[in-house]
């Protein structure tokens, strides 16, 4: 269970010695562990923000273990900071889509981001979860260059969902040039796509 996890790290956390200890070993687990051993690092690592872990995770990553150690790995980058960015990039393009959407995730979360380029690439994810999650984040951190690729499946994906986050983005960005795809997304057959994009039309400059 992943909060016991996380809240077993929190304890530890308060332990700055123990916590130093606990880092060294959990770094190693990641090098040279398994899956298990590296999800268990994973948790830790990301929830004390242990910042010099960085490397570790991303070796990790690369050494191509099970989904849920994969996904631990894209989660706990998400608390390192904009130092995590290019791990994160990579994970992004990952094979499973649990692990993407779990990427993006991590993505927003990361302190000070300064974009969400990298995440614009993911709206043609193949998968629907993964791309409603990308649109929310790039409307969310209000990055310009998606602005194309989100007017495009706010008319034509087939996914209510992914048409509603991408009709918010759309708002968020406030671009007028988007006119013309929300107005069309206001007649969507979905009644929840037609409020949002409603409501984005109402917020472009």
């Amino acid at each position: 269970d992943y909060t016991v996890r996380q809240a077993a790290a929190w304890w530890f956390a308060k332990r700055p010695a123990v916590k130093e200890k606990l880092i060294d070993m959990m770094i190693s687990d990641l090098q040279s562990g398994d899956a298990r051993s590296v999800r268990n690092a994973a948790d830790f690592v990301g929830t004390v923000k242990a910042h010099r872990a960085l490397a570790a995770l991303t070796t990790a990553y690369g050494r191509g273990l099970d989904v849920t150690a994969r996904t631990q790995v894209a989660r706990a980058l998400g608390y390192l900071g904009r130092t995590a960015n290019t791990a994160l990039t990579q994970v992004l393009a990952d094979s499973d889509a649990g692990v993407r959407a779990e990427a993006v995730d991590a993505w927003y979360r990361v302190s000070y981001q300064r974009g969400a380029a990298p995440v614009v690439a993911v709206l043609t994810d193949s998968d629907a979860k993964v791309r409603a999650k990308a649109a929310a984040v790039v409307g969310g951190m209000h990055e310009a260059t998606g602005r194309a690729a989100l007017e495009q499946l706010v008319v034509s994906d087939a996914d209510a969902e992914v048409r509603r986050n991408a009709a918010w983005a759309l708002g968020q960005l406030g671009d007028p040039a988007s006119r013309a795809a929300l107005q069309q997304a206001s007649t969507d057959r979905s009644g929840l796509v037609r409020r949002v994009a409603s409501a984005a039309l109402a917020s472009l400059r």
